[in-house]
């Protein structure tokens, strides 16, 4: 690695001939191009390439859940949301012959420190709408007014994700309403509180099941 000094006029950035330019730390510097570059390739690495990639895919679909979920986890730890997500996740995930496979029950789409609801059984309402009642405090902890409560569903044969409205503690049931695509489909569901201040309750796994009447 040279570091490029005043005398020459400004740096580059890039490839010219067998030399490259870059910026760090505010300064210019040039290295070699490698001459050659080795990838083994073995199936062990292959399989973990495409682990990670799936795991990124899957978290990108989350996106709008994990922004409130996993929010102030993220900025504690001075990552992504998507990035938290899969660091406390990677057990969740594996390749199983070649198919992705997630561990939908132990899997955690939210964390902190806001007071949870208890949720209670699900009710489907018409093919693609379900409420689901909700003790508002079931830990007799302190709450705020602005405290809303959030269900978050993915269907696996659709490979989405999505969010309900918010609904308050003292509504005591929530209540979502999917694509009509969705009708027959598997469907899995968490539920989680979130204070008007980024904070958020530790999700629960609700469960899985098929939206049809």
């Amino acid at each position: 690695m040279g570091k490029i000094n005043n005398n020459l006029v400004g740096g580059f950035s890039g490839q010219t001939g067998n030399m490259i330019g870059y910026m760090w730390r505010g300064k210019w510097y040039v290295r070699s191009k490698p001459k050659q570059y080795r990838d083994a390739c073995t199936e062990q690495q292959v399989a973990q390439r495409s682990l990670f990639r799936n795991m990124v895919a899957f978290a990108g679909k989350a996106k709008y859940v994990l922004r409130l979920g996993l929010h102030q986890a993220s900025l504690d730890n001075h990552i992504t949301e998507c990035n938290y997500f899969i660091r406390i996740n990677k057990g969740c995930f594996s390749m199983e012959e070649g198919e992705f496979v997630v561990d939908y029950i132990d899997l955690v789409l939210s964390e902190g420190p806001v007071a949870p609801v208890a949720f209670k059984a699900v009710q489907l309402i018409d093919e693609t709408t379900v409420r689901i009642g909700f003790d508002k405090n079931p830990e007799h902890r302190a709450v705020k007014p602005g405290d809303s409560v959030y269900l978050a569903g993915y269907s696996p044969e659709h490979d989405m994700f999505m969010l309900s409205a918010p609904f308050s503690r003292s509504s005591e049931s929530v209540e979502m309403k999917f694509p009509s695509e969705w009708a027959g489909s598997q469907l899995h569901l968490w539920g989680f509180v979130c204070d008007g201040l980024g904070n958020a309750s530790p999700d629960e796994y609700i469960g899985c099941g098929v939206l049809a009447l």
